[in-house]
């Protein structure tokens, strides 16, 4: 479109008409000088607003990435603590109560409060970090959990595996929802496992269970030639986290009530581990009861 500019006044116009065209100059030179600040002035705004626009997108990334990384901080922290847990059966440095305290710290580590960012999902807003993670990395750690207690740890040779099985079942939950709920498999070759061991552990202290005897406070202890050796709370203190172990595992499956084949599983391996106790006073002392559904009902009772 073209610009309009007004004819300057010429000699043949009239006075009128010259006077009329010399207004409208100056008056176009008012309004443009006029114009001039205000349009400078939305300049200036437009400017500040399109600075604090970019200011706030950094301050968001920035958000943003230092979330990220302290997500990341954490959960490299959840790894190296796994992976230390998952060295204990090579790792004879490695003890019963770090592994307990490393299992504990996990979960004080997933329970940590996030703040919500705009990568996550916006149907699951986080509120803890365990939110923020995909749904398989639980899993992943209570899977090799369950592996290293099912395929890894020796509770017949080694009193501290037997130990560590006990810790990881009390301070990792999932590792027995996984068991009752995903791998009952799993759970009855645990459970065979102790039997096993309690065998064992017969076969390499013989007549260490004839030799226990009542005691006045309602409890047992072993007899002669064991009372008192130097070995002794090395020896009893392996028999109660194998007996408390198989206890534990057998809890799982206490409240099942339909499946006859789990019901048949539970009653089995517990009359091996009872038989395998030799004694009945032993027996009913460490598993606390004659049957297996006696055996539940008074733990379960404690546990309430």
């Amino acid at each position: 479109m073209a610009k309009f500019v007004p004819a300057p006044p010429s000699e043949s116009d009239s006075l009128e008409i010259q006077k009329l065209k010399l207004e409208i100059v100056e008056l176009r030179k008012k309004v443009r000088w006029q114009l001039t600040p205000a349009i400078t002035a939305l300049i200036s705004v437009a400017g500040l607003l399109v600075s604090v626009w970019l200011f706030g997108q950094q301050q968001a990334a920035n958000r943003v990435a230092g979330e990220l990384e302290r997500r990341a901080a954490l959960q490299n922290r959840i790894s190296s603590e796994a992976d230390e847990i998952l060295r204990f059966p090579g790792d004879p440095k490695l003890t019963i109560s770090r592994v307990a305290f490393l299992l504990a710290d996990i979960q004080s580590v997933l329970d940590s409060p996030v703040n919500p960012i705009s990568v996550d999902p916006k149907d699951k807003q986080p509120l803890r970090l365990a939110d923020a993670l995909p749904d398989e990395y639980r899993d992943h750690l209570t899977r090799s959990l369950v592996i290293l207690v099912r395929d890894e740890c020796d509770l017949s040779s080694k009193p501290r595996d037997a130990g560590v099985a006990r810790a990881i079942y009390k301070y990792w939950p999932d590792y027995k929802e996984y068991l009752g709920k995903e791998s009952m498999g799993a759970l009855n070759y645990v459970l065979w496992k102790h039997t096993q061991a309690v065998e064992k552990f017969h076969r390499q202290n013989p007549g260490y269970f004839e030799s226990f005897v009542s005691t006045k406070e309602k409890g047992i202890e072993p007899g002669p030639p064991f009372k008192g050796r130097p070995d002794e709370e090395t020896r009893w203190g392996h028999l109660v986290d194998l007996s408390d172990g198989f206890k534990d595992h057998l809890k799982i499956v206490c409240l099942e009530t339909k499946q006859l084949d789990v019901i048949e599983m539970r009653q089995g391996r517990f009359k091996d581990f009872q038989t395998n106790l030799s004694k009945p006073i032993v027996s009913d002392f460490l598993l606390e009861g004659k049957t297996d559904k006696e055996s539940c009902e008074n733990i379960l009772k404690k546990e309430n």
